[in-house]
């Protein structure tokens, strides 16, 4: 394609990216420089992600550096992809600085620093965010819960929080929360909300058939 503008190029580097071909994102990404044009937040935004790679630790100082330079880290979005980078490699301190200066924090903020610590098993600090999240009225959403339980958040406590919230209807939310009982060893409770499914779903019967395995209860 010739004369191929930002829009194109932010519409390829975000293909690749989403669909986890980093290499090729970043290799879009140089190609776009080497052409002349110039990024800007959306850019950014898609390409980011593909620095969390562990082995990129110099790209990711130059990418962290060249938002800063054109000003493109002012954009919230941004700020936001940069946490997340940080925290995918395990650099929670760069994670933490970034979320710690940031003006405004919207639920998505809020959202990857929980995320963060439950990647890294930092479960304390995960419930620790979230309570300052709700102490600031911030709106949680099923990422929130979904970020909760990925990081082993107690599944009573979570269940009794997904009622009051309302994500009792939300698919993605329950088959979590059975698979957290489930990974806990707690397959009543498990099987028990596998049941209020109006239809079967087979990751939650895949955990719920791999506690009862552990147990060494036969379930044919």
């Amino acid at each position: 394609m010739r004369n191929r503008d930002i829009v194109t190029w932010n519409a390829l580097i975000c293909g690749y990216s989403k669909k986890g071909y980093d290499f090729d994102a970043l290799r879009l990404f140089v190609q776009l420089f080497r052409e002349g044009v110039t990024p800007c937040e959306t850019t950014l935004v898609s390409v980011v992600p593909s620095f969390g790679q562990q082995e990129l630790v110099c790209q990711r100082r130059s990418i962290h550096g060249f938002s800063i330079k054109t000003g493109l880290d002012l954009d919230s979005e941004v700020k936001n992809v940069l946490t997340s980078m940080y925290a995918k490699c395990s650099n929670l301190e760069a994670a933490e600085l970034l979320f710690e200066y940031m003006l405004e924090k919207s639920g998505v903020s809020w959202n990857t620093m929980i995320g963060a610590y439950g990647r890294n098993g930092f479960f304390d600090k995960v419930m620790l965010v979230f309570k300052q999240m709700q102490e600031r009225r911030v709106e949680v959403n099923s990422v929130t819960i979904l970020s909760l339980m990925s990081a082993n958040a107690d599944p009573e406590s979570t269940h009794c929080y997904v009622i009051k919230t309302g994500f009792i209807n939300d698919a993605s939310v329950i088959t979590s929360l059975v698979c957290v009982y489930a990974k806990n060893g707690d397959t009543e409770s498990a099987e028990l909300l596998y049941k209020l499914f109006p239809e079967d779903n087979l990751v939650s019967l895949t955990a719920i058939i791999s506690s009862y395995s552990e147990k060494e209860i036969w379930v044919w």
